[in-house]
Protein backbone atom coordinates (compact mmCIF):
# COMPACT_ATOMS: atom_id res chain seq x y z
CA UNK A 1 0.00 0.00 0.00
CA UNK A 2 1.67 3.43 -1.00
CA UNK A 3 2.54 5.80 1.60
CA UNK A 4 2.82 9.90 0.90
CA UNK A 5 6.76 9.28 0.50
CA UNK A 6 5.73 6.44 -2.26
CA UNK A 7 3.06 9.05 -3.97
CA UNK A 8 6.31 11.84 -3.98
CA UNK A 9 8.06 9.43 -4.99
CA UNK A 10 6.14 8.88 -8.64
CA UNK A 11 5.38 12.53 -8.99
CA UNK A 12 6.58 13.80 -12.05
CA UNK A 13 6.59 17.41 -11.54
CA UNK A 14 8.57 18.01 -8.62
CA UNK A 15 11.01 20.86 -7.60
CA UNK A 16 14.29 19.98 -6.78
CA UNK A 17 13.47 19.54 -2.76
CA UNK A 18 11.10 16.73 -3.53
CA UNK A 19 8.27 19.55 -3.00
CA UNK A 20 5.08 19.34 -5.40
CA UNK A 21 5.77 21.99 -8.26
CA UNK A 22 2.63 24.42 -8.85
CA UNK A 23 2.42 24.33 -12.65
CA UNK A 24 -0.38 25.78 -14.48
CA UNK A 25 -0.86 23.62 -17.39
CA UNK A 26 -0.46 19.67 -16.28
CA UNK A 27 -0.61 17.65 -19.38
CA UNK A 28 -1.20 13.92 -19.17
CA UNK A 29 -0.42 12.13 -22.61
CA UNK A 30 -0.24 8.52 -24.08
CA UNK A 31 1.76 7.88 -27.35
CA UNK A 32 0.19 5.03 -27.84
CA UNK A 33 -3.76 6.35 -27.85
CA UNK A 34 -2.82 9.67 -28.72
CA UNK A 35 -5.58 11.01 -26.28
CA UNK A 36 -4.14 13.75 -24.15
CA UNK A 37 -5.99 14.95 -20.63
CA UNK A 38 -5.05 18.41 -19.47
CA UNK A 39 -5.49 19.56 -15.94
CA UNK A 40 -5.33 23.58 -16.22
CA UNK A 41 -4.39 24.50 -12.69
CA UNK A 42 -5.71 28.81 -12.41
CA UNK A 43 -6.01 28.29 -8.65
CA UNK A 44 -2.45 27.48 -8.22
CA UNK A 45 -2.93 24.69 -6.60
CA UNK A 46 0.11 22.09 -5.72
CA UNK A 47 -1.49 19.23 -8.28
CA UNK A 48 0.69 16.02 -8.22
CA UNK A 49 0.72 14.16 -11.63
CA UNK A 50 1.58 10.63 -10.60
CA UNK A 51 2.42 7.23 -13.06
CA UNK A 52 -0.12 5.04 -11.76
CA UNK A 53 1.15 2.53 -14.79
CA UNK A 54 4.32 1.09 -14.62
CA UNK A 55 5.22 3.64 -11.91
CA UNK A 56 3.33 3.84 -8.76
CA UNK A 57 1.33 0.45 -8.82
CA UNK A 58 4.13 -2.14 -10.72
CA UNK A 59 1.92 -4.65 -10.25
CA UNK A 60 -0.07 -6.85 -12.97
CA UNK A 61 -2.94 -5.57 -11.33
CA UNK A 62 -5.38 -3.65 -14.01
CA UNK A 63 -4.31 0.18 -13.10
CA UNK A 64 -4.98 3.53 -15.03
CA UNK A 65 -2.66 5.53 -16.61
CA UNK A 66 -2.20 8.35 -14.35
CA UNK A 67 -3.49 9.96 -10.87
CA UNK A 68 -3.37 13.61 -10.40
CA UNK A 69 -3.42 14.43 -6.80
CA UNK A 70 -4.86 18.25 -5.49
CA UNK A 71 -2.64 18.14 -1.91
CA UNK A 72 -4.02 21.80 -1.02
CA UNK A 73 -7.75 20.72 -1.59
CA UNK A 74 -7.83 16.67 -1.19
CA UNK A 75 -9.10 15.97 -4.45
CA UNK A 76 -8.08 13.36 -6.90
CA UNK A 77 -8.22 12.37 -10.97
CA UNK A 78 -8.22 8.83 -11.96
CA UNK A 79 -7.01 8.81 -15.40
CA UNK A 80 -7.15 6.45 -18.33
CA UNK A 81 -5.83 7.42 -22.03
CA UNK A 82 -7.29 4.75 -24.21
CA UNK A 83 -7.71 4.05 -27.84
CA UNK A 84 -11.51 2.90 -28.00
CA UNK A 85 -12.08 0.19 -25.60
CA UNK A 86 -14.21 2.27 -22.91
CA UNK A 87 -15.18 -1.01 -20.43
CA UNK A 88 -11.59 -1.86 -20.42
CA UNK A 89 -10.50 2.01 -19.29
CA UNK A 90 -13.55 1.39 -16.84
CA UNK A 91 -12.48 -1.75 -15.79
CA UNK A 92 -8.41 -0.03 -14.73
CA UNK A 93 -10.25 3.42 -12.85
CA UNK A 94 -12.24 0.94 -11.20
CA UNK A 95 -8.75 -1.39 -10.27
CA UNK A 96 -6.90 1.62 -9.61
CA UNK A 97 -9.28 3.13 -7.41
CA UNK A 98 -9.89 0.05 -5.15
CA UNK A 99 -6.11 -0.85 -4.98
CA UNK A 100 -4.83 2.65 -3.64
CA UNK A 101 -8.34 4.80 -2.29
CA UNK A 102 -7.36 3.72 1.09
CA UNK A 103 -4.35 4.66 1.51
CA UNK A 104 -5.32 8.24 -0.34
CA UNK A 105 -8.15 8.68 2.03
CA UNK A 106 -5.63 8.25 5.20
CA UNK A 107 -3.51 11.00 3.45
CA UNK A 108 -6.62 13.29 3.58
CA UNK A 109 -8.18 12.98 -0.31
CA UNK A 110 -11.42 13.26 0.34
CA UNK A 111 -12.27 12.88 -3.42
CA UNK A 112 -11.66 10.56 -6.40
CA UNK A 113 -12.84 11.70 -9.64
CA UNK A 114 -12.21 9.60 -12.85
CA UNK A 115 -11.71 10.70 -16.34
CA UNK A 116 -11.14 8.37 -19.74
CA UNK A 117 -10.18 9.99 -22.74
CA UNK A 118 -10.30 7.77 -25.97
CA UNK A 119 -8.34 8.49 -29.06
CA UNK A 120 -11.03 7.25 -31.29
CA UNK A 121 -14.70 9.03 -31.43
CA UNK A 122 -16.15 5.20 -31.23
CA UNK A 123 -18.45 5.47 -28.00
CA UNK A 124 -20.68 2.56 -27.11
CA UNK A 125 -23.82 3.61 -25.38
CA UNK A 126 -22.63 2.81 -22.01
CA UNK A 127 -24.89 4.96 -19.78
CA UNK A 128 -27.33 2.42 -19.38
CA UNK A 129 -24.85 -0.65 -19.19
CA UNK A 130 -24.58 -2.12 -15.51
CA UNK A 131 -20.53 -1.58 -16.08
CA UNK A 132 -21.15 1.91 -15.58
CA UNK A 133 -23.34 2.15 -13.69
CA UNK A 134 -21.02 0.19 -11.29
CA UNK A 135 -17.91 2.56 -12.12
CA UNK A 136 -20.48 5.49 -11.50
CA UNK A 137 -21.68 4.62 -8.69
CA UNK A 138 -18.28 3.71 -7.03
CA UNK A 139 -17.04 7.30 -8.18
CA UNK A 140 -20.13 9.37 -6.35
CA UNK A 141 -19.26 6.80 -3.30
CA UNK A 142 -15.88 8.13 -3.25
CA UNK A 143 -17.19 11.84 -2.98
CA UNK A 144 -16.62 12.76 -6.50
CA UNK A 145 -18.28 13.80 -9.37
CA UNK A 146 -20.03 11.80 -12.38
CA UNK A 147 -17.13 10.09 -14.55
CA UNK A 148 -16.13 12.21 -17.64
CA UNK A 149 -15.67 10.37 -21.01
CA UNK A 150 -14.14 12.38 -23.75
CA UNK A 151 -12.90 12.18 -27.20
CA UNK A 152 -8.56 12.51 -27.74
CA UNK A 153 -8.53 15.65 -26.46
CA UNK A 154 -10.01 16.82 -22.27
CA UNK A 155 -9.34 20.11 -20.62
CA UNK A 156 -10.85 21.15 -17.62
CA UNK A 157 -9.90 23.99 -15.85
CA UNK A 158 -9.66 23.90 -11.74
Amino acid sequence: MPTREEFDNHTENRNADGTVRIDSNIACTDKKSKSTYRYLNVSQKHVAKIRVDGGLIATDAERCDWLLVNWDDGVSFFIELKGSDLFKAISQVTSTINHIWNDLNALAIQCANARIVLSKNRFPAYKNDSRYKIFEKLVKQKNGDTPKIGAQQMQEQY
